[in-house]
C-alpha cells in the first residue's frame, strides 16, 4: 500500500532523509585573510561543458552571508568518512570554526581541508532564486583528488560512510557486456574476499580494454580502477586475443609497427601459451606500475601524445608477460594474472584479473593464487550459461 501525504516539513524531511548525499565544505578566505566556510548536504555536479557544479545554502545561514562577502571564489572540500569531526566543527556557529581545523592555502589562496577526499576551486556563476534557499552555480577553475578514500555520507539525519565490495561502470554503451558482469558479480566478491586481492572484469571496446567492475576484501577502498581505458595492443590484452574471433586477434597484432617482425611473432607465441595455460601473468610491479600510471594520465589527458606514450610503454613491457618459464626454485614479484570468462552463444564476455600484493612470492604462492582465479572463472561461466544473450 503507498504512503503518500502532503510534503509539510516532517513528512519531507522524513522523505529525503532516506536518500544518502555526500558531505561537503564550502571554503573561502575573508578579506583579512582568515577562512570562512560552512558544510552542505546539497552539494551536485551540474554541466561538464561548461564545468558547473552547484550547491544551495539557506538564505538565513549566517555562514553563507559571511561567504557572500569574500567575492566571487569559492572551493568545495569532499569530506572524508574519518572528518565527521571536521564536518561537525564547520557547521557550529562562531567565528572560530578552524581554530582546530587542519588546512592550507591553495595556489589561489583558497583553503583546501587537510584529508579530504577531493577538492573543487571554483568561481560564482550565478545564485538564483530556489524557495528558502539560494542556488548557488559555479564554475570549477581546477580540481583534484586529494585522498582516494570513503567519503563522509549523510542518511537518515545521521553521519556515516559506505564501504561497497565491488564497484560496476555504468556506461550505457557496454550494456550487453555489463549484463553478464553483473551475473557474475557475487562470484566475483566471494574471490576477493576469500583471497584477499582486489578482482577486476575487463571487456573489450572500441579498441580498448575497459575496467568495467572492482571488487576486494573489503579491508580497503577499491583502487580507481573502475572505467579505466588501456589500449588493446601487445603485450596487453593477451588474454582478450587468444580467445576472441580472428579478427579480434589480428586487430592486436596490426597494433604492432609493420616492421616489428619479431614482436609480432613473440605475441603469437603468447597467445598459444595464454591457450594451452587458460590464463595470463604478468611480473615486476615496476612495470605493472608504470602501465598504471598511464592509464590514470590517459584518464586526465586524452591527447594524442599522451596514448602515444601509453603505447610506448606497453610495448616495453613484453618481457614481463606471460613467460614461457619461470622458475618453481623462485620468488616472483606476482603482479597480475588475468582468465576469460565465456558465455554458452556470445564466446568470450570478460576477463578476470585478479591483481597481486607488492613484494615477492614464492612460486607455490603463485601458482595457487592463479588456480583459484581459473576456477572462478570457470564458476563465472557456468553462471553465464543461464544469461541469455541479446546480441
Amino acid at each position: 500500500m503507498d504512503n503518500l501525504y502532503p510534503p509539510d516539513e516532517g513528512i519531507y524531511r522524513q522523505t529525503l532523509g532516506h536518500y544518502p548525499t555526500g558531505v561537503a565544505v564550502v571554503t573561502a578566505m575573508k578579506p583579512d585573510g582568515t577562512p570562512t566556510g560552512m558544510t552542505v548536504g546539497s552539494f551536485t555536479s551540474v554541466s561538464l561543458d561548461p564545468p558547473l557544479i552547484a550547491f544551495l545554502p539557506s538564505k538565513t545561514s549566517s555562514s553563507w552571508a559571511a561567504l557572500r562577502e569574500c567575492g566571487d571564489t569559492f572551493g568545495v572540500n569532499i569530506l572524508a568518512a574519518d572528518q565527521e569531526v571536521v564536518c561537525r566543527r564547520i557547521a557550529s556557529s562562531g567565528n572560530d570554526k578552524f581554530n582546530a581545523v587542519a588546512w592550507h592555502e591553495s595556489p589561489l589562496g583558497l583553503p583546501i581541508l587537510d584529508g579530504c577526499v577531493a577538492y573543487l576551486e571554483c568561481r560564482v556563476s550565478e545564485v538564483r532564486d530556489a524557495g528558502d534557499h539560494d542556488l548557488v552555480l559555479g564554475e570549477v577553475v581546477q580540481m583534484g583528488v586529494q585522498r582516494p578514500t570513503e567519503s563522509l555520507l549523510f542518511f537518515r539525519g545521521g553521519y556515516g560512510s559506505f564501504r561497497p565490495r565491488s564497484l560496476a561502470i555504468g556506461t550505457p554503451q557496454l550494456f550487453e557486456q555489463l549484463r553478464f558482469v553483473d551475473a557474475a558479480r557475487p562470484i566475483i566478491e566471494r574471490l576477493a574476499s576469500d583471497s584477499g586481492h582486489e578482482i577486476t572484469a575487463l571487456v573489450l571496446h572500441e579498441g580498448d580494454l575497459i575496467t568495467t567492475a572492482a571488487a576486494n576484501d573489503g579491508s580497503h577502498m577499491s583502487r580507481l580502477r573502475v572505467g579505466r581505458r588501456t589500449p588493446f595492443l601487445p603485450p596487453v590484452g593477451a588474454v582478450h586475443a587468444a580467445y576472441s574471433p580472428e579478427s579480434v586477434r589480428n586487430y592486436w597484432l596490426s597494433q604492432l609497427p609493420k616492421d616489428a617482425t619479431d614482436e609480432a611473432q613473440r605475441a603469437e607465441r603468447m597467445l598459444d601459451t595464454i591457450r594451452e595455460r587458460g590464463f595470463g601473468f604478468t611480473v615486476g610491479h615496476t612495470v605493472g606500475r608504470a602501465i598504471e600510471s598511464m592509464g590514470q594520465r590517459r584518464s586526465r589527458d586524452p591527447s594524442p601524445e599522451a596514448l602515444r606514450e601509453f603505447r610506448e610503454v606497453i610495448r616495453r613491457a613484453s618481457a614481463n608477460y606471460n613467460i614461457e618459464f619461470l622458475s618453481p626454485q623462485r620468488e616472483h614479484e606476482f603482479h597480475a594474472a588475468t582468465a576469460p570468462v565465456f558465455h554458452p552463444q556470445h564466446g568470450l564476455a570478460f576477463t578476470l584479473t585478479l591483481w597481486g600484493h607488492g613484494g615477492s612470492v614464492s612460486y607455490d604462492t603463485m601458482r595457487a593464487t592463479i588456480d583459484q582465479l581459473v576456477h572462478t572463472a570457470r564458476v563465472c561461466s557456468d553462471a553465464l550459461s543461464y544469461v541469455d544473450s541479446e546480441s
